[in-house]
């Protein structure tokens, strides 16, 4: 144990009262915000190095306080660079309560703006501007004061003021999610989970319900964004609920994907990148009540990979990246009896090999080789020392960029890693990692008119002679030496085949390929 922290008289009531932040006290760690219940009531900030209070912001200053329900650090919102805190609280047996959604200041805990709702609220997230003030919004679930009507709030991030707000069947929500733009605005847009068992697809900008979707009588407690498992081109959502079937929800219409019958309660769910083989996320359930078990399945279709008599309740569980060697995420476990365990996730290890990366400090320009459902977090987590990761649109001509401890993993901004594509890495310092995975053997990038970034996925070297005859209406191809900080560029028409810029191209390199029209690329070269 590095080490713990006690909140006296509390309690953090659920996965959802925990969350990473900033680096708040300068010690180079990033810090941890924890929500309590029962008698804490309170939101505290503590030092990811030491387990140390930072600041602590207590509800009891309405009433005696209320339970916090969830607690989210994705956005700065009042623009000092440091992420802020989004509280979502309840109320005491007085009805004197906070019943309100907090933003609270990262660097001290002290209110930017407050909005009582009048109900418990049982959730709340930051989501990307849907007012057009260029400012992050934020959506919330609270209840009316009886507790017997549910709502989704949508709240301007500038004010908390309500721009918006939308009903839902069931008594509360306690499932939040954005989703990618589903109403063609441009604008990402919110899904919502209540007690119940409805799902809604919202329009981020008013609220208005684009489509709506039941699995059956049971209460839905929170979705966990997974990569497309469709092939429909939008991440999907696995469903933490109170029923006993593991479910997959499409993220653009609604649908049920697919479901699986579990022994008793999805309660706790993770996403894990594929397991599986077949290059799609794949789901981590755990299960609770009387039969307890730990299952593994495949992310396109539920069927099951493996599953695990775990002997206690499953209140807890987590992937994380691999710490065998297998090339495989793992699976963390946390019961109700205090025990704790991981379980590898390598079932197809035979299948995967390693392939090696040498990083220079500073950046570096590469493609992963093999089939993988990484997002930009995923690299980065797999990746010591590792800063930042950018990725240039160039459908768009601009760069979209992870910064490590800043960006919120499952953001917009955490971009998916596509096979055949070049992305640059920026680590603190030299590093040599060995990562693992099936080989890929196909890949379709699309260029556009312009520089695009491709990846070289064979294992067979080529030349950037070869690579440039092979890319349609290509006119330069570039490498960047990690090494040396140097660009080397072979000019078609111009550059000699066979010359020094004539550079060789292997396996893992990332590079530019100016066009002169749209095309399809497979990887000829």
């Amino acid at each position: 144990m590095l080490w713990e922290h006690e909140i006296y008289a509390g309690a953090v009531y659920s996965q959802n009262d925990l969350a990473i932040t900033d680096d708040i006290d300068g010690d180079g760690y990033n810090d941890v915000v924890v929500g309590s219940c029962w008698g804490g009531r309170l939101i505290r900030t503590i030092s990811g190095k030491t387990g140390q209070e930072i600041w602590t912001h207590d509800t009891h200053e309405y009433g005696e306080g209320g339970w916090v329900y969830q607690v989210d650090c994705s956005y700065d919102y009042n623009g000092d660079g440091i992420l802020d805190v989004l509280a979502a609280t309840g109320d005491d047996q007085y009805n004197t309560g906070p019943k309100r959604v907090y933003c609270l200041n990262g660097l001290d805990g002290t209110s930017i703006w407050e909005t009582p709702i009048g109900g418990v609220v049982y959730s709340v997230i930051g989501v990307e501007d849907f007012t057009g003030d260029g400012q992050p919004d934020v959506v919330a679930g609270p209840s009316n004061e009886l507790e017997t009507i549910g709502y989704v709030y949508g709240l301007n991030g500038s004010n908390g003021n309500t721009v918006w707000s939308f009903t839902v069947a069931g008594s509360s929500v306690w499932a939040l999610m954005q989703v990618d733009d589903i109403t063609g605005d441009g604008v990402p847009d919110v899904v919502a989970g209540d007690f119940s068992g409805w799902i809604y697809g919202l329009d981020a900008t008013n609220g208005a319900e684009e489509w709506n979707e039941t699995i059956g009588p049971s209460m839905i407690l929170r979705f966990e964004k997974l990569n497309d498992v469709n092939d429909d081109g939008y991440p999907d959502i696995l469903v933490a609920h109170s029923g006993t079937s593991a479910k997959v929800v499409d993220g653009y219409r609604g649908d049920t994907i697919w479901s699986h019958g579990l022994v008793d309660k999805s309660w706790c769910v993770a996403r894990s990148s594929d397991i599986s083989g077949d290059g799609i996320d794949d789901v981590f359930v755990g299960t609770l009540y009387s039969n307890n078990y730990c299952y593994f399945l495949n992310g396109t279709d539920g069927s099951e990979l493996y599953s695990v008599d775990f002997g206690t309740p499953v209140d807890a569980l987590a992937s994380i990246p691999d710490i065998v060697g297998d090339g495989s995420m793992e699976m963390v476990v946390g019961g109700r009896n205090g025990y704790v365990a991981c379980l590898s996730g390598g079932l197809d290890a035979l299948t995967t090999q390693p392939f090696d990366f040498s990083f220079y400090s500073g950046w570096n320009l590469l493609t992963i080789p093999f089939e993988n459902n990484y997002t930009a977090s995923d690299v980065a987590a797999l990746v010591p020392g590792c800063e930042m990761l950018a990725w240039w649109n160039a459908a768009t001509s601009s760069y979209t960029t992870f910064i490590v401890g800043v960006t919120p993993p499952g953001s917009p901004w955490d971009f998916a890693i596509a096979g055949g594509v070049g992305y640059y890495v920026k680590v603190a310092g030299d590093v040599n990692v060995t990562l693992h995975g099936i080989p890929l053997t196909s890949a379709s990038v699309t260029l556009y008119p312009g520089w695009n970034t491709i990846g070289w996925w064979k294992e067979t070297p080529t030349n950037a002679s070869s690579l440039s005859s092979h890319i349609s209406t290509c006119t330069m191809l570039a490498m960047y030496d990690a090494e040396t900080g140097t660009y080397t560029t072979f000019i078609v028409g111009i550059t000699p085949p066979g010359s020094p810029y004539d550079f060789t191209v292997e396996q893992g390199m990332g590079l530019f390929a100016k066009v002169t029209s749209g095309s399809i690329w497979n990887g000829e070269g």
